[in-house]
C-alpha cells in the first residue's frame, strides 16, 4: 500500500543533511524504488559544491551502509536525487526562480525535516529554523 502511493511521485524534502531527514532519504531509497525523484533543500556553503556536501555529508553516512551495498547505488543517486539549493532560515527559502517554478510544476509531496534540536543554540536562531521554517515551508507549499 505504502508502495504504491509513492510510485512515481516526486517528493522534495529538507532536512536532508540532518539525523532524522537522512534517515527518512535512506528508507524511501532503499524500500521504495519506485519513487520518481527527491528534491533535496541544501544550504550552500562557501567553496563546496551542493553536490559534494550530498555525497560526503549525506551518502557517506552510516545509515547509507545497507543502501550503498545496492549494485545500481550511484546510478539510483543520479537518477532520482535532485540537490536544490536553499535555505530555510531565509525568506522563499532562498531558492532561485527557476528552481521554485521547477518544483512547483513537477512536486507531489512535501516533508519538511529540517530542525535545530541544539539545545545550546540562541532562541532566535531555533525560532527561525523550528518555527519559522515550518511557516515558510507552509507558504511555499
Amino acid at each position: 500500500m505504502i508502495r504504491e502511493f509513492y510510485k512515481d511521485k516526486t517528493i522534495f524534502l529538507t532536512g536532508a543533511t540532518g539525523f532524522v531527514g537522512k534517515v527518512i532519504l535512506e528508507k524511501f531509497l532503499r524500500s521504495l524504488p519506485d519513487v520518481k525523484r527527491i528534491y533535496i533543500l541544501v544550504r550552500p556553503k562557501r567553496g563546496v559544491q551542493i553536490m559534494d556536501r550530498v555525497m560526503k555529508e549525506i551518502f557517506q553516512s552510516p545509515c547509507f551502509e545497507k543502501t550503498r551495498e545496492l549494485p545500481h547505488f550511484l546510478q539510483m543517486i543520479k537518477d532520482k536525487i535532485y540537490p536544490i539549493q536553499g535555505d530555510i532560515c531565509k525568506d522563499n527559502l532562498q531558492l532561485s526562480d527557476a528552481d521554485r517554478q521547477m518544483l512547483i510544476k513537477d512536486l507531489d509531496i512535501i516533508i519538511n525535516c529540517a530542525a535545530s534540536v541544539d539545545f545550546n543554540e540562541q532562541i532566535s536562531d531555533a525560532i527561525n529554523i523550528n518555527y519559522l521554517g515550518c511557516l515558510r515551508m507552509l507558504d511555499f507549499a
